[in-house]
């Protein structure tokens, strides 16, 4: 019997009322993954890649900042693929303005197909004050357009389609991009940002949507808003497909932690920082159940600052998060 969790029911609702086809996962499993941005070096991610496979962590996901000095996702995702047999792993999220669409669908398709497909590619515009907007070379008010077009191209090559297309930004005729087996389905394609330019990408263009920085009290209403625009652009939404990324500091770093948060706080819009960085990990599970509340069900928890010991904090966030979040999803 279908089994949601949370505030999936209201969506699905929601959905049905509007009229916009609703796909339900049986039931709807709660998963919560490892996110790394500034808070990892190269010497740790051996270690950190080894103990979520060991421990049983559903995956781990690499953030992108051109001006910054964290691994660059593209190669630490084909890495991570090499080094493991079963996580997942995804960029959350993937700059996509400024980026050749055919090179990078088949970079990442290259990627997917090596790993099995594990890879969920989460694509993004660009993070405010990160001093990426000046390295993208897009013209002035384009990068959105620019994610629309290279996004739409990409989803046609990875569903093996020869692509005809002419474009503001791209041209192309008879297009085919491998590798594809015949028997792989096309990537899920995420999508992340909660502007209203962003809502209405996820749902005209992705499979999935991963927000940061969106406190759980207005969670559930732009998620209707992402299911809204998936209607109305004749497609069919899975309620499965809602997800968050949520930064907390890890246990015992909170000294370390007061310059990160000072940054953080200036990207909040809206909202307090206590509403969307979670500052006492022990409140992590707390505040993660209030999302699922609020209709997610995908979770990247990114530690702010790198913990003191990356096995300690691996395996408790597996066993005291992960796991009773996981129970969400068993029937009974």
């Amino acid at each position: 019997m279908e089994q949601l969790v949370g505030g999936q029911r209201e969506l699905r609702e929601y959905a049905e009322q509007i009229g916009t086809p609703c796909e339900v996962e049986d039931p709807v499993k709660v998963r919560v993954g490892l996110g790394l941005a500034a808070a990892l070096r190269a010497r740790d991610l051996w270690t950190v890649a080894d103990t979520s496979e060991a421990v049983g962590l559903d995956s781990l996901w690499f953030a992108e900042r051109l001006a910054g000095d964290q691994l660059a996702p593209m190669a630490a995702m084909a890495a991570v693929a090499a080094r493991t047999s079963r996580l997942r792993f995804g960029s959350s999220a993937l700059i996509l303005p400024g980026r050749d669409p055919v090179r990078l669908a088949k970079e990442l398709a290259t990627i997917d197909e090596l790993s099995g497909g594990r890879l969920i590619p989460v694509f993004g515009l660009v993070a405010p004050g990160s001093g990426d907007r000046e390295l993208l070379r897009v013209p002035e008010g384009a990068a959105g357009r620019w994610a629309d077009e290279a996004l739409a191209v990409m989803r046609r090559l990875w569903a093996g389609e020869r692509v005809d297309h002419s474009g503001e930004f791209f041209t192309y005729t008879g297009l085919r991009v491998g590798p594809r087996t015949t028997d792989s389905p096309p990537m899920d394609v995420w999508t992340g940002g909660h502007s209203a330019a962003a809502v209405s990408r996820a749902g005209r263009l992705a499979d999935g949507w991963l927000p940061s920085f969106v406190p759980p009290q207005q969670y559930a209403g732009l998620a209707r808003q992402v299911i809204a625009a998936a209607g109305d652009a004749g497609r069919a939404w899975d309620i499965g497909h809602f997800g968050m990324v949520v930064p907390y500091v890890p246990r015992g770093s909170e000294v370390a932690a007061e310059r990160p948060l000072a940054v953080l706080a200036r990207r909040v819009r809206d909202a307090e920082v206590e509403d969307v960085v979670v500052t006492d990990p022990d409140r992590l599970l707390e505040q993660l159940s209030r999302y699922v509340e609020a209709g997610a069900s995908k979770f990247v928890a990114l530690p702010v600052v790198a913990p003191a010991d990356w096995v300690e904090e691996i395996t408790w966030l597996q066993e005291s998060v992960a796991l009773p979040l996981r129970g969400l999803s068993l029937p009974g």
